[in-house]
């Protein structure tokens, strides 16, 4: 007759067939295990061998690279070696071009130059040449006068009339031959630089009055029309009387020779501020346009000035800027143009301006 079970023997043989389920899953881990090491260590020693290949392919590819960079940084170096000597090669030829730019221009200029140089020194030349015949003219043509007068004087019995006329001939042709070397030196005193000025306290209203005097004759008798200023008491200043006035009366000489018959003259004073300012105008022929820059240059001569009155060398308004200069003036000339007549301002310190 069997025994019932009680519920501790079920709780028994539930608890042992559970550790016997657990056993077998144990085992069967263990054997998965021993497995999957004998599977890693059979890989290990198949890729063992791999990996020495892998590592040497690895160096070779690594070689290949740099050797291929290698070869480029070669053909780079070989191009920029080329570039940097092609680069020389370009700067070397254009700093020749300049080179040869350069001396080419200098060359240009040289032979622009010589032609210059020559083309004055002909011009000087021509002038020399110019001037030599009209000095020899000027020279000249009073001694015929004075040839003729001196013959008269040797034929005719003493009459005092004709002794008069034949001393104011002589007179007045020495007086042009007189101013014309006078000129002459001046000229070559200018050039060299011994013009001299003796300086002292003068009254220019006194200077202008011997002036006038001198040369209302020649006015009076081309029975031109004289406009003078209502000059002041005084008019104090330092400078050369015999140089100043060999100014003005070079100023109205040439005023009344280049204006016709019946023509108007007017000399005008005026005192700006420290300065006194002279003028000498005209209705006399003028002065062309292309004339007047070069007015106060040694031997110039408007073409028509020559024409209307060929008495002259053209020095006396050279003459006269350098003596005005050197009292520390100023001397300047205008015309409207030929036939228009001109004007010539003079103007000097006064005493103690501080001008000179």
């Amino acid at each position: 007759m069997s025994t019932p079970s009680t519920p501790d023997d079920t709780a028994r043989v539930d608890a042992q067939r559970e550790l016997t389920q657990l056993r077998e899953q144990i085992s069967q881990a263990q054997e998965q295990l021993a497995r999957l090491q004998a599977e890693i260590a059979q890989t290990q020693g198949r890729f063992g061998a791999s990996g020495t290949l892998l590592a040497v392919n690895q160096q070779l590819v690594l070689a290949a690279l740099r050797a291929q960079i290698d070869a480029e940084d070669g053909a780079r170096s070989v191009q920029e070696a080329t570039l940097s000597a092609r680069q020389r090669a370009l700067a070397d030829h254009q700093s020749r071009y300049a080179q040869l730019s350069e001396a080419n221009e200098h060359l240009v200029l040289a032979a622009i130059g010589a032609q210059e140089l020559q083309a004055a020194a002909e011009q000087a030349q021509q002038r020399q040449t110019e001037l030599l015949a009209l000095v020899a003219h000027e020279l000249r043509h009073p001694l015929a006068p004075i040839r003729n007068a001196a013959a008269i004087l040797g034929r005719i019995p003493e009459q005092p009339l004709v002794l008069g006329r034949i001393q104011a001939i002589i007179e007045r042709q020495v007086k042009h031959m007189a101013r014309l070397v006078s000129d002459l030196l001046d000229s070559t005193r200018v050039a060299t630089g011994k013009l001299r000025i003796e300086r002292q306290r003068i009254d220019l209203v006194g200077i202008l009055a011997e002036v006038l005097e001198a040369c209302r004759p020649a006015m009076d008798a081309r029975v031109q029309e004289f406009t003078g200023p209502e000059l002041p008491a005084s008019l104090a200043m330092d400078g050369d009387p015999g140089r100043l006035a060999q100014v003005f009366s070079n100023l109205l000489d040439n005023a009344s020779k280049y204006t016709p018959h019946g023509g108007q003259i007017r000399l005008s004073v005026d005192l700006v501020d420290a300065w006194v300012v002279i003028a000498v105008s005209d209705s006399g022929i003028g002065i062309t346009a292309e004339a007047l820059p070069r007015v106060f240059e040694p031997f110039v001569q408007d073409l028509h000035a020559t024409v209307f009155n060929g008495v002259g060398l053209g020095l006396g308004l050279t003459v006269v800027r350098e003596l005005v200069e050197a009292h520390g003036g100023t001397v300047s000339a205008s015309s409207p143009g030929a036939g228009l007549g001109s004007r010539f301002v003079v103007t000097l310190p006064m005493a103690g301006s501080g001008g000179e």
